[in-house]
């Protein structure tokens, strides 16, 4: 169980649109906050998000987004804190006391303390330092050995990553002596878990944020298209500003030299260091990025598939597509139905068996459906599709399209769709 700010109170003047105005005034930036998180997920997420009496709104992308409700009135705000620190945890605070003002909120007494604001600092520290010393414990004792897929401050959706070390976290891997350390009591070790863990938007806190940013989403490749540079983008201004405001604080030289020459053919951020090139190559930094790995990622719910984790990936209405500039794999779904009154996978694997008779070469085996080699109007191979089927009413039509000497990793690719369960 992380750590979650509570807050509930009245609006004393609510307007019918009022949560459209609390989600545009976000997007300025009150009390120093930031919320132009887009280019920090894939696919890429909406900084503020208004659906009927709701509002999401992403304050740091360590965080889950702030979840906001209002009806009649009545205002309920939840937000869990806990994988960004103590730092954000005040900040978030911070900006609920100034929505109040602005909006004319009154928070409940009742509230503890009230918004979580914390006027004790240390306090609030020392809240952050207990439950990660208990979550340092527990995954020693449930998580024996390395090679589990287990992660800590990651969000729920996120992929599953391949990583050396006992748990992943939003700021790399982490191993047995580092939870031995923080069960221990290393304040220091403790802290450095933490993304944000100082009062205010500092430098170090920054830094910790382009780190994060590089771990998770970064793709350690040139861009292929506007769709691969936000987090490029967004990483390298972070690490500018972080240098601006502290010219000895130690940055990850090397990640972000590589960064910038990704970033060769496009605006780069004013405020690197001249020698970034010497620094990177006299430094003895560990790569970051998970995304250098083969990733797990969920395409569909209860389906699991494993792609380069360079790819970028996203939905366009009823179709999940992945590439990165030369492989390319896209999954439709057809629904009938819902999964109670829906047709039984194997009639959804008929129809999907009529729908694709004429247009199919060589049959490919394994994988969790019927597949077959897709071929062009010449007759070459450049690809696999094939269909598949778990629950009534759903049918995915899976196809991947490759250069001819890749025919083999579409295969791979193509078997590495499993299905999970709901």
């Amino acid at each position: 169980m992380g750590i979650e700010l509570h807050a509930a109170g009245v609006c004393r003047a609510p307007a019918a649109d009022f949560l459209d105005q609390v989600g545009e005034w976000l997007r300025t930036g009150p009390a120093g906050a930031r919320v132009d998180w887009t280019a920090t997920s894939a696919p890429l997420r909406k900084s503020v998000e208004v659906s009927g009496d709701r509002l999401l709104a992403v304050l740091h992308p360590a965080a889950e987004p702030v979840d906001l409700r209002a009806a009649h009135g009545q205002v309920v705000v939840s937000a869990g804190c806990a994988s960004a620190g103590p730092g954000y945890h005040r900040h978030v605070a911070a900006v609920l006391h100034e929505m109040g003002r602005r909006f004319d909120i009154v928070w409940d007494e009742g509230t503890e303390d009230p918004l979580g604001l914390g006027d004790d600092r240390a306090e609030v520290e020392r809240d952050y330092l207990v439950w990660i010393r208990g979550l340092a414990e527990t995954v020693l004792t449930e998580v024996p050995t390395e090679g589990a897929w287990v992660s800590i401050g990651l969000s729920l959706g996120s992929d599953r990553f391949d990583y050396d070390g006992l748990a992943a976290s939003w700021l790399g891997p982490r191993d047995r002596d580092w939870f031995q350390a923080v069960r221990d009591g290393d304040e220091a070790a403790a802290r450095a878990f933490f993304p944000w863990w100082e009062d205010g938007w500092t430098a170090p806190t920054i830094r910790n944020t382009a780190i994060g940013i590089m771990w998770n989403d970064v793709r350690w490749r040139a861009p292929s298209d506007a769709d691969d540079t936000p987090a490029l983008h967004q990483a390298d201004a972070l690490l500018a500003e972080a240098h601006r405001l502290d010219a000895e604080l130690e940055l990850p030289w090397a990640a972000w030299h590589e960064l910038r020459l990704l970033l060769a053919d496009s605006a780069t951020a004013v405020g690197a260091p001249a020698d970034l090139p010497a620094r990177a190559a006299a430094t003895d930094q560990m790569p970051v990025g998970y995304r250098r790995r083969p990733v797990h990622t969920t395409p569909v719910s209860g389906w699991s598939l494993r792609i380069p984790g360079d790819f970028t990936y996203g939905w366009d209405g009823d179709r999940w597509w992945a590439w990165d500039g030369i492989r390319q794999i896209e999954i439709t779904i057809l629904r009938v139905g819902d999964p109670k009154t829906g047709p039984p996978p194997a009639a959804m694997l008929q129809y999907g068996a009529n729908a694709t008779a004429g247009h199919r070469g060589e049959p490919v085996t394994g994988g969790p459906g019927d597949g077959w080699w897709l071929p062009s109007e010449d007759g070459a191979e450049v690809g696999v599709q094939g269909i598949a089927s778990r629950r009534n009413g759903e049918l995915l039509l899976v196809t991947i399209s490759v250069p001819g000497t890749q025919l083999d990793w579409a295969i791979e690719a193509w078997r590495s769709l499993q299905y999970n369960g709901d």
